[in-house]
């Protein structure tokens, strides 16, 4: 032992001063061991050899080993008369060839040099030369069943299948008799535990660089091979692939022979993990969520290829840590995250996804627990089905109040549970219970509850950086199927990592199959000259015209771009893996090999760096590659696919699990179609009268639609974006491309259909997708999915021409509802909102108290009544003769197919409703609920429309409540009763009412108030949410800008996740269309409020700016912002206030907006008249209520702007200048 003062100075020094110094005394340890464990002969020169065979065999693209290699490697590591006393030639093996020996080798030249191909061949060496040297070139040159053409890696290198023996097997007799084998990872006395399979070789399962894998020896029918135990100076040996599971070899060494009572004698194969096993891993990753984690837990899985892997305290949340979980998921899997709903704690599960369908998910159990968070995992694979129970107990603790005590009686609880289970279980999990001290009470306690159920605890090394054994892995006595246990510390945590693998068939990649189309290389001049030739040809219809267009692209398509389809496995990808990441992981193999032979702490250090090295080159590397990702991002679409894609979120919407894909379109296609049936029939047997009739139409009619030019539908084209589906003949960008070839042809199609009245039947073949209709929602519950219909883009360029002409027919008579807001130009849902919050404000500051009603309709659009719909058109909107007969031709004979991941369902006929996604379709709803409005209107309440989303509202003296509920409630009945006979179903239950009031009169209401109904009663809400706005009974929206400001700072964190990858550019696109359009969102009803409630706002956007120019929390807000060019809250709330001002005085605002703004005109001469933009401000009563009403607001802040710029002539100048006007000087 060194001085204790001398120790603890070289403690004292820096990392790499101690790496440095301590390299010649590693040298004096190594003599020591190997005199320890081996013949003491030759001890200087044998242990300055066992570093050099370790170096030259750790080489890329070792294939020859020779002398001259030997040599050069000896002189690096030892002295000059070491190398000198060497004979290297003598190191290398002479032959003696099996009974069948292949013709081309010499047995008797000089050995200096073997080939891989030559190696193949030998067996046993004679005279006894060192066998470490056989064995590291068994582990490069020789294929675990014969020769093996090798395969390239996923991550470069040559990949093959290699014998490997454990470490230190020596003195190897093989009459011996056979003896139960130790797991890797078990120890006993002094010596150290094993924690790889084989010195200086990866670890179990892993690949890494150009260094083969290590894998199990498949048993075979080889003659045991004799080897010389004066032979083995050097702790390798070498036996015959038969002999490899031959018990005897590890009976004599100390470290193989020791007993395991959980591993079944008959079997061996739980020492080396096999390719051909279910490879299973059990890791404690105290918090997934630290920077550079996931990504290190990520390439553990695939350097492993586990089949699954289950990860205790991950401490993610369900939602906020998307970004985290994309990360820990490699290409090739799925994850399952099961979040504890307080801080920390936490199981997930990372899988392979070809097992999903394999494996079910559940964490109920028949008991309350509390001490433990639990996870079922059930693997139903064929002949064999398992049970995993992963669970966490936290430490008890004076914070959590939980006992050893309680934990004890739930935990008996479970295993009573599972006692009688028909098949194999695993009980496995974080249990914080000293395993490798069974004298302790509570370790005492839970294995005396584990035998009584004849259960076993099989992880015996320590799993935890002190030493202790804590993470465990429980099986039935009788259940002899974990055929490997290992225990691995490449991992950053305190934990180490359990690996393990059972004896039943691992999961084959999944394959994919891929049908494409090589459109890139399609001879765009040559399709488009085709193209014209074929579709010259004249056709009598435009049903006709349609087919044969749409047959001969298609023909074409086939012709110049065939359809191929490849099967290929789908495995994972690493782009962002370089060389010097496998050459850092060999050297953090080295490191831990060392430390685990020698126990050493300046070892530990050592692998603890390159393991922090490790962990940083993997993690940098990937976000070095989405930066790049990112920067070569080409469009705004690609940008946020990109994002989308390392935030973790899924473009495509979730799926029911329940079923197949196969199942799925069937499924939904039936639960569809008799939903609408079911509703129908309910509708049919309802009595109902009609309380009006609807009004005639009187003016010009329209009673055919105008041809169109090519330009006026190229101008239309352009003006949508182009879109395909798979009812399209050929794709968008070979449409883009060809277009003015094809232009001619599309706009005959469509003045055919016009003049004849008639839409061609393959634009009535509609794709349905199921939606999930709120991203919190059961998907494994169908009414939870709203079918969204896709069409051809022809027949929505058919639909938009047809709806230009009706729009303008609608215009010129006056036709439109002036409070239905929907599809409608200048309307949106902020001035719907504004409209509603001016009359509530208004009512509320004269002393009143409103209601506001939200009636909701159940499958809208896909219940309306075909003849009803045409007897409206031709009645109340004055259409007749050919254009008449063109709506009808396009509401009947229309089907549907749903569609789900490439399987498709058979087509149904839809007698009822108009589709969902289509261009007409949510035109002609808002015309068909037209004449709503005269019946709200008759008793004199106010309404307004958005779609299927219908306001009412009324007021009256707070004395008169009840006679305000009383005339509300008839008007929900008659509205009711027309929506019946009109074939809608109105939801009572999704129905909300509100009052609206001061704090004051609100709290003198009675508390027991409702809305009596015929068949049932609404209660009356403190808050509804209207059009995505929050608004509560005094009308502060305090909800709203809170649950604003939660949605904001989730976007927030989720860039915040990825900021390290995205350019300042980037960022603020990302921000400004996930954080800024949520502020921006009807700010406008957020107009007078106090500095207070807009601060939260402010905030937000502070944290925003910081996030894009990567500030701190000190630096000052308003020079960012200026170098943003964004204008803080109040001024963007003032900004969109004074635009819908300058668009009302100039028309181009909706009429109820424009008609609560007057001119201001003085009865007597004044300065004031010489303005003739200036507006009246109405009195108000209360000044936290009226001055918040837009017709209050919006004059107010509008005469104080500056005549010139109010006199602006368009509305982008007028912005421009206000823009200037409100930016802080």
């Amino acid at each position: 032992m060194l001085p204790s003062s001398w120790y603890q100075f070289c403690l004292r020094l820096p990392l790499e001063v101690r790496i440095i110094g301590v390299v010649l005394f590693l040298q004096v340890l190594t003599l020591v061991s190997v005199l320890h464990y081996l013949s003491p002969v030759g001890l200087t020169d044998r242990a300055c050899c066992d570093d050099v065979f370790t170096t030259a065999t750790d080489h890329n693209n070792l294939d020859l080993l020779s002398a001259e290699c030997l040599r050069t490697e000896f002189q690096s590591v030892c002295t000059t008369d070491c190398v000198n006393n060497l004979d290297f030639h003598s190191c290398l093996p002479s032959v003696v060839l099996p009974d069948s020996l292949p013709p081309d080798i010499n047995v008797f030249r000089d050995p200096c040099c073997y080939s891989r191909q030559e190696l193949l061949s030998l067996i046993v060496v004679s005279p006894p030369p060192p066998p470490q040297l056989i064995e590291r070139l068994k582990l490069l040159c020789i294929a675990r069943d014969g020769p093996k053409k090798p395969r390239r890696s996923r991550r470069g290198g040559w990949k093959e299948h290699i014998n490997v023996l454990p470490y230190h097997c020596h003195h190897l007799p093989v009459s011996a008799p056979a003896a139960h084998s130790a797991p890797v990872g078990g120890h006993t006395g002094d010596h150290p535990p094993l924690s790889t399979p084989a010195a200086h070789s990866a670890p179990v399962g892993g690949h890494t660089g150009d260094h083969p894998p290590l894998t199990t020896p498949v048993v075979s029918d080889s003659p045991p091979v004799t080897v010389s135990p004066d032979s083995c100076i050097f702790p390798f040996a070498v036996l015959s692939p038969g002999q490899l599971f031959n018990d005897s070899v590890f009976q004599s060494d100390p470290l193989l022979s020791m007993q395991d009572s959980h591993c079944s004698p008959s079997t061996t194969s739980s020492v080396i993990l096999t390719h051909d096993k279910f490879k299973m891993c059990l890791f404690n990753s105290q918090s997934a969520c630290k920077d550079g984690k996931p990504e290190v837990i990520s390439d553990f899985i695939v350097e492993h290829d586990l089949d699954v892997m289950l990860i205790t305290e991950t401490w993610l949340h369900a939602v906020g840590h998307e970004p985290i979980m994309k990360k820990l998921t490699p290409p090739g899997y799925m994850l399952a995250s099961f979040p504890r709903p307080s801080r920390g704690g936490g199981i997930a599960a990372v899988y392979k996804d070809v097992l999903h369908p394999q494996l079910k998910f559940s964490q109920l159990l028949p008991f309350s627990h509390d001490t433990f968070e639990f996870v079922e995992i059930v693997l139903t694979v064929p002949g064999h089905s398992v049970t995993f129970g992963c669970l966490y107990r936290p430490p008890p603790s004076t914070e959590n109040k939980l006992t050893a005590s309680m934990f004890f009686s739930e935990f008996d609880s479970l295993l009573d549970h599972y006692s009688l289970l028909p098949h194999k279980l695993i009980l496995l999990g974080d249990l914080n219970f000293h395993f490798d001290e069974p004298d302790r009470h509570d370790t005492k306690r839970i294995c005396s509850s584990l035998h009584n159920h004849n259960l076993q605890q099989l992880v015996t090394s320590p799993t935890h950086c002190l030493g202790h054994t804590l993470d465990w892995l429980i099986t039935h006595d009788s259940d002899n199927f974990i055929t490997h246990l290992d225990v691995s510390s490449v991992l950053p945590s305190d934990h180490f990592a359990v690996l393990f693998s059972l004896d039943i068939s691992s999961s084959m990649r999944k394959k994919r199959s891929a049908t494409t189309r090589n459109i890139k290389n399609v001879d765009r001049q040559a399709f488009s000259s085709e193209a014209t030739t074929l579709l010259s040809e004249p056709c009598p219809s435009s049903s006709d015209l349609a087919s044969h267009y749409h047959s001969t692209l298609h023909h074409l398509l086939d012709k110049h771009a065939p359809a191929t389809t490849r099967t290929f496995p789908d495995r994972p990808s690493a782009p962002w893996f370089h060389p010097e990441i496998a050459n850092a992981k060999r050297q953090r193999r080295r490191a831990e090999r060392r430390w685990r032979s020698s126990g050493l702490t300046v070892h530990k250090q050592i692998f603890q760096a390159h393991r922090t090295k490790v962990s940083n080159m993997i993690s940098s590397a990937k976000t070095e590659h989405s930066r790049n990702r990112i920067l070569n991002a080409t469009s705004s679409k690609e940008l946020f696919s990109t994002m989308n894609d390392l935030l973790g979120s899924s473009k495509d919407s979730p799926l029911p699990t329940t079923f197949t894909d196969q199942e799925l379109p069937s499924v939904f296609s039936s639960f569809f179609s008799t939903k609408i049936d079911n509703l129908r029939k309910k509708l049919d047997a309802t009595p109902s009268q009609p309380t009006l009739s609807d009004p005639s139409f009187s003016g010009t009619p329209l009673s055919s639609f105008n041809p169109v030019s090519q330009q006026e539908v190229d101008k239309i084209i352009k003006s949508m974006s182009l879109k395909t589906c798979e009812l399209d003949p050929i794709p968008a960008s070979l449409y883009s491309d060809c277009l003015p070839h094809l232009l001619p042809f599309i706009t005959d199609i469509i003045n055919i259909s016009l003049q004849t009245g008639t839409v061609p039947d393959i634009f009535k073949t509609a794709l349905v997708r199921p939606l999930l209709k709120k991203h919190n929602l059961d998907p494994n519950d169908l009414k939870n999915f709203r079918p969204v219909s896709n069409l051809s883009f022809l027949s929505k360029l058919l639909e938009k021409v047809v709806l230009t002409q009706l729009n303008l027919h609608l215009s010129t008579n006056d036709l439109l509802q002036p409070f239905q807001s929907a599809y409608r130009q200048h309307h949106s849902t902020e001035t719907a909102l504004l409209h509603i919050l001016n009359d509530l404000l208004l009512s509320t500051d004269s002393g009143n108290i409103s209601l506001l009603t939200l009636l909701d309709l159940s499958s809208a659009f896909d219940t309306i009544d075909h003849s009803i719909l045409l007897n409206r058109l031709q009645n109340t909107f004055g259409i007749h003769g050919s254009a008449l007969s063109w709506f009808t031709s396009y509401l009947t004979d229309r089907f549907q197919s749903v569609l789900v991941k490439n399987h498709q369902s058979n087509p149904v006929h839809l007698s009822c409703g108009v589709p969902q996604g289509s261009v007409l379709g949510p035109v002609l709803f808002t015309l068909y609920t037209s004449p709503l409005s005269h019946v709200i209107r008759n008793h004199n309440i106010n309404h307004h429309f958005y779609a299927d989303d219908t306001q009412m509202h009324d007021n009256d003296k707070p004395d008169n409540v009840q006679a305000l509920l009383s005339r509300t409630a008839d008007c929900y009945n008659d509205v009711k009763d027309w929506m019946t006979h009109n074939k809608l179903q109105l939801n009572d239950d999704k129905t909300e009412a509100m009052l609206v009031g001061t704090r004051q009169k609100i709290a003198q209401l009675p508390t027991s108030l409702s809305l009596q109904l015929d068949n049932t009663s609404i209660p009356i809400s403190d808050s509804v949410k209207n059009l995505g706005v929050i608004l509560d009974s005094t009308l502060s929206l305090q909800k709203f800008i809170s649950s604003t400001a939660q949605s904001c700072y989730f976007h927030l964190r989720r860039i915040s996740s990825i900021r390290k990858c995205l350019s300042i550019e980037a960022t603020l696109k990302l921000v400004t269309s996930l954080v800024l359009s949520r502020i921006d969102y009807c700010n406008s009803l957020l107009v007078c409020l106090p500095d207070s409630s807009i601060k939260v706002l402010q905030r937000v956007q502070n944290n925003a700016a910081r996030l894009i120019l990567l500030k701190k929390k000190s630096d000052h807000i308003s020079p960012l912002l200026n170098q943003l060019h964004w204008l803080p809250v109040s001024q963007r709330i003032q900004y969109k206030v004074l635009s819908l001002c300058y668009k009302s005085v100039n028309n181009s605002a909706p009429a109820y907006l424009s008609n609560v703004l007057h001119i201001y005109t003085p009865s007597r001469s004044l300065r004031s008249a010489s303005d003739p933009l200036c507006l009246r401000i109405p009195r108000t009563k209360l000044a936290t209520v009226g001055p918040r009403a837009f017709s209050v607001s919006g004059p107010s802040s509008w005469n104080k702007l500056p005549l010139s710029l109010r006199q602006k002539p368009s509305p982008s100048a007028f912005q421009a200048g206000l823009k200037t006007f409100l930016f802080p000087h």
